[in-house]
């Protein structure tokens, strides 16, 4: 990053021209290509902050026109890159289809998938940029052994719900704060520790192909009842499930079942339920093997009220039903 945007840790950037900002964004991001709908309309800003220790940066990033991000296969190498719009909208094609993202629902990039990135250009949104080699010691010292592959995260995020809403929370909080406790965050000992949390939160809250060794590397053992409980959801959905039936496999309380439901999945089990439903009717909407429309494949995962189906569904993956189904051509 340039010296010249930096003061005492914060990082600010407007004004600039269309080549200065996409120098500075590939400074802060990683190597990508940008495309500009309307040059006339471009208003690049940046607001945000450096961790020093790992050379992390949180802030805020939009740049008033429509534009495409684009990186090929192999290219980004350096950059984790994870965003969440506070307003606007993005979305982002890359090999297993379309992902929409609003406020609700985040991106995560990571590095060497090939994509691109459409942002409208009322988006501002929360940006996370991770060198790789800061995440992959962070993960390191979770595994307790050297990182041998690529750390690659599922690439939607969800923004609200579940660990990675408690997650963004946190980096919601360290933006409002940054700026008037500007001594606790340049205090050495404490932004390093805050750091190293901001990104174990991440590698723990956000699934990749590293979660199953985190697991089993920090012990996290689902108490067995909510096994039965996850299990029975899990080989039952179609079917009319209530919470009685699943209270009485899990053989525990409908308190007890609630507090280490939703702390070890992080959802309630009706919630997680839903949840499960709504991203089977997702795969199977995105199937070229689905002969079926959308009410029947909403009623094949166990859904009852269409109305319900379809507002829960565009909350869940801002889009409808039909324009995931349109979409798989």
């Amino acid at each position: 990053m340039n010296s010249k945007f930096v003061v005492d840790d914060a990082i600010r950037a407007s004004g600039l021209g269309i080549d200065a900002a996409s120098s500075f964004s590939e400074a802060l991001c990683g190597r990508h290509s940008v495309r500009i709908a309307s040059p006339g309309r471009f208003e690049f800003s940046y607001s945000g902050h450096l961790l020093r220790d790992m050379s992390t940066t949180v802030g805020y990033i939009r740049y008033g026109s429509d534009v495409r991000v684009e990186v090929g296969a192999g290219e980004l190498r350096t950059t984790y890159n994870i965003s969440l719009p506070v307003e606007g909208e993005q979305q982002m094609m890359q090999p297993h289809g379309l992902l929409r993202s609003d406020a609700a629902h985040g991106i995560a990039v990571s590095p060497e998938q090939p994509l691109a990135l459409d942002i409208s250009g009322h988006c501002r949104k929360i940006l996370v940029a991770v060198p790789r080699q800061s995440l992959e010691r962070v993960l390191g010292d979770l595994l307790g052994a050297p990182v041998q592959d690529l750390l690659v995260f599922e690439p939607g995020i969800s923004g609200t719900e579940g660990c990675t809403g408690a997650w963004w929370r946190m980096v919601r909080t360290y933006l409002n704060d940054a700026d008037c406790a500007r001594e606790l965050y340049r205090c050495t000992a404490f932004s390093r520790d805050f750091e190293t949390t901001l990104l174990k939160g991440l590698l723990i809250a956000q699934p990749s192909n590293y979660s199953e060794r985190i697991r089993r590397t920090r012990g996290t053992k689902l108490p067995e009842y909510v096994v039965r409980a996850r299990t029975f959801i899990e080989s039952n959905f179609r079917e009319p499930i209530h919470l009685e039936d699943i209270e009485a496999a899990a053989g525990v309380s409908r308190l007890k079942l609630f507090e280490c439901f939703r702390k070890y999945i992080g959802y309630t089990p009706v919630a997680y339920l839903k949840h499960f439903r709504l991203k089977q009717a997702r795969a199977e909407l995105m199937s070229d093997l689905s002969r079926h429309n959308v009410s029947a494949i909403a009623l094949g995962v166990g859904f009852t009220h269409f109305g319900r189906f379809a507002a829960d569904y565009k909350r869940a993956f801002a889009e409808s039903p039909s324009e995931t189904m349109h979409r798989r051509g």
